[in-house]
This record gives C-alpha cells, structure tokens and sequence, in this order.
C-alpha cells in the first residue's frame, strides 16, 4: 500500500481498475491488529478527502483498491448524508466479511462510478434494485441489512471489488461523464 500525504492527512494511492490485486477474490478475515487499526483509518480518510477533492463523488471504498488483502469496505452513512444535505462525508461505516444473501429481481440500470476506473468513464450496470447483505461490524457482531436503490447499488460494487470483479467488465454500456 502507497501513502502519500494529502492536504495535511496521510491517505492511500488508489490502484487503477488493471492492478491485479483487483482482480483477486479476497477471503474472510475477522481479527484485525492495532496496525490493521490504523490502516482503516487512513483507508477512511483516503474515502474522506478523494470525495472532497476530486471531481468524482466517491461514497465508498474497498480494501482492495487501496491494496490491502482484506475483505472489507468503507461506505458514507448516505441516510445521515442526504439528511443533512452534506457536501462532505460526515459519517463512514466499516462493513467487514460483507456477503449479499439476497438480491431482488427488479433490476435498475446504475450509473457508476469508481476511484479505480478513469474519472470521465461511467459504467452502466444493471443491478438488483434491493438487496439483503450479512456483514460484520467491527465489535465482531453479525449484523443483517437491507438496502434499495443507490445504497443497494454502491453494497454490490463494492462486494464486486472483493470478488475480484468491477463496473467496468459487468458494464451493459460504458459512457463518458460530460454526458451524464
């Protein structure tokens, strides 16, 4: 994992979409140390300050993209973000070992985003429109969640990272984002 400091804070290089670490499913892992501690820290503000200072608006983030082997993701709390109407990601939720046991079949075209493909490309990738996903928090508990719409989008993109998948090779089309 590269670091390199950014507006003051130390954040992680994110890997373009080719790096072969993005093309590895990754496995459960449950422990973490101090120094794991410390890299979802620095995983979470990386999420914090690409979304504050790139074009692009990243809501979320997986291990893989910043090279680290673990089966985890970083999402925006979104609820508390469109609530409050925030520009800036206020709230960051850690979901370890995610796994989505149900997908609903009413499919939407999701157009996505991502820090690891290039900033103009957007994928369209039809997507479950409600999804169910076991995940554990960082206490270790088994938590359940049901999610519909951009947050069931953004739950399988993520998931897709950490089975070694992306947005671009699920794409039914790819678009430029001016015309978006």
């Amino acid at each position: 994992m590269q670091k390199y400091l950014l507006n003051g804070f130390e954040v992680f290089k994110v890997l373009p979409i080719s790096h072969e670490i993005l093309r590895k499913k990754i496995y459960e892992h449950y422990n973490f140390t101090n120094k794991e501690e410390d890299t979802l820290s620095i995983m979470i503000d990386t999420l914090r300050l690409y979304n504050k200072l790139h074009s692009i608006e990243a809501l979320a983030l997986a291990a893989p993209q910043v090279g680290w082997e673990k089966r985890l993701f970083v999402c925006a709390d979104l609820e508390l973000q469109q609530r409050k109407k925030a520009k800036y990601i206020q709230k960051v939720d850690v979901y370890l070992n995610p796994e989505i046991i149900k997908k609903s079949n009413d499919l939407v075209v999701s157009k996505e985003n991502c820090l690891s493909i290039p900033p103009n490309q957007i994928a369209c990738v039809m997507r479950s429109n409600k999804i169910t996903m076991k995940y554990y928090n960082l206490l270790g508990i088994e938590m359940v969640v049901e999610a519909e719409g951009l947050q069931a989008c953004i739950y399988q993109h993520e998931v897709d990272h950490l089975d070694g998948m992306n947005a671009l090779e699920k794409a039914t089309s790819i678009i430029d984002s001016q015309q978006c």
